[in-house]
């Protein structure tokens, strides 16, 4: 209420209209007159946004000390060994007269979900590579033997060694993953090594099969109704090549398909590789005339294998071989070379088109970052846990959380997040389950979206199938494994 004693009328209304703390929620539910509340979050969230409104337009609000301006929103970190477990939000009017709010934060339990092969064997090399996408993943097998071909069939059959398969799983309301799919070439043959690549972008899905025909390799895309899947497209290289290995790595964004065949002669006329993109209208899917490659005048040596990994994100993409990554912009119908890093030992990049994250084996990961189109080294991180030898055989960025994988001892392997603090980035957790075993290559490769995390394993050798199975056996060496951790 006002106060007019004696002078101009000053409030004295010390009170919030709007308190929230996102991406959770408080309990008990905002009232202006409670004080006291618990906002709990998922394990690897990174950050937290208060939103803070007063009833008074005049009164100024601060949380933790810290006036929170105008648009009375800030950022807390949220998963550094430093961040807070109470913030305060303290309201004060035009008369001083002042109100405080105080939010308890609480992170929930670590949760991991094992994820196997639906039809788990020997030698098939499940969680070699690994895309997450929201509430739907998808899981590489490309030594996978079945002779099954499309969607759904008898994954029980075998005698097509090396076939490669791929495996969809879905999260549903209770927060549990289950099965959606068996995914497998429409014309499966031994040797393809369908499923060495994966990517996922809401109902759309690409996976390479560099092996198929003496590796000229295929590209399958897949799209999903209803919570079906079917085959939409099988794309070739345009030549059809031989080894050329076309499928090596791939990307999907929007109604954008990007392919590599990182032995291609086609960039510079020898096997330094080169990548293919496709754009779908309706459900067909056509080679755009220009590719996103460097010109011939940028340098790159013969077996540089441009084209292994391939991350996709607005109009730029980036790509990689063994020893460059390029950052290719596309501007009207072309594509420009935006950046361009070297690295020895490159093992992973990760992207999101402000950010470019590339892991060199024992090196560290070198971040870029962007500014209008110029990229300039923010930093590099190292291993900050004894455990995690080998550090970067992997990496996936999602907004501030950054995960690394590690073969760690024995190759059991592990895996390491790092958080964004405003321009830095800040140690984490280094996480090794205790079911982790001497060469299971957890973390070989992983994966991540808002704040879940997948992680591939595919040195694992149980025999159990599907979900949260028995992982206490050895009975299917390197059948391989995932692991889910929110």
């Amino acid at each position: 209420m006002p106060t007019c004693e004696g002078g101009p009328c000053v409030s004295s209304e010390a009170r919030l209209k709007v308190l929230k703390v996102t991406p959770t929620s408080l309990s008990p539910a905002f009232d202006p007159d409670i004080a006291d509340y618990t906002a709990e979050f998922s394990y690897f969230e990174p950050t937290l946004t208060i939103s803070a409104l007063p009833m008074s337009p005049d009164a100024i609000v601060s949380c933790v000390g810290a006036s929170l301006g105008p648009t009375g929103e800030g950022e807390i970190p949220a998963n550094l060994p430093d961040s807070p477990d109470v913030i305060t939000v303290d309201v004060t009017a035009v008369d001083e007269t002042t109100k405080g709010y105080e939010v308890a934060l609480k992170r929930a339990p670590l949760r991991t979900t094992y994820f196997k092969a639906f039809n788990a064997r020997t030698e098939a090399w499940f969680g070699q590579v690994v895309a997450l996408d929201g509430d739907s993943a998808v899981v590489g097998s490309p030594a996978e033997n079945s002779s099954a071909q499309g969607v759904d069939g008898y994954e029980t059959l075998t005698g097509a060694a090396e076939a490669g398969a791929a495996y969809v799983a879905t999260r549903v309301a209770d927060g549990m993953w289950r099965r959606q799919a068996y995914l497998k070439a429409s014309d499966t043959s031994k040797g393809a090594l369908f499923g060495t690549s994966v990517g996922i972008d809401q109902d759309t899905i690409v996976v390479g099969s560099p092996g198929k025909e003496g590796s000229k390799g295929a590209a399958y895309i897949f799209s999903r109704s209803n919570g079906t899947w079917s085959q939409q497209a099988m794309l070739t290289e345009p030549t059809r090549g031989a080894n050329y290995r076309f499928g090596s790595g791939v990307a999907v964004q929007g109604d954008h398909v990007y392919v590599g065949a990182n032995t291609s002669p086609n960039l510079f006329n020898y096997d330094n590789g080169a990548v293919y993109a496709w754009t779908r209208s309706g459900d067909t899917w056509t080679l755009d005339e220009v590719l996103p490659n460097p010109p011939a005048t940028e340098f790159m040596a013969s077996g540089a294998e441009y084209g292994t990994r391939i991350v996709a994100a607005g109009d730029r993409l980036a790509v990689s071989g063994f020893f460059d990554v390029y950052v290719m912009v596309r501007q009207a119908k072309q594509w420009a070379v935006e950046g361009h890093v070297t690295s020895v030992d490159l093992m992973g990049i990760a992207f999101d088109g402000d950010s470019l994250a590339v892991a060199s084996l024992n090196a560290g990961v070198h971040v870029y970052t962007r500014s209008g189109s110029s990229w300039t080294k923010q930093t590099t991180l190292l291993s900050f846990d004894a455990k995690a030898g080998d550090f970067g055989t992997s990496v996936a960025l999602t907004g501030n959380l950054l995960v690394v994988g590690s073969r760690g001892t024995n190759e059991s392997g592990g895996i390491s997040t790092f958080v964004r603090n405003g321009a830095t980035w800040q140690n984490g957790q280094y996480i090794a389950p205790n079911s982790v075993e001497q060469k299971d290559n957890f973390g070989y490769s992983v994966a991540a979206s808002g704040a879940r995390i997948l992680v591939g394993a595919w040195g694992e050798s149980s025999s159990a199938k599907g979900f949260n199975g028995d992982v206490t056996n050895n009975a299917a060496p390197r059948a391989g494994a995932a692991f889910f951790l929110e």
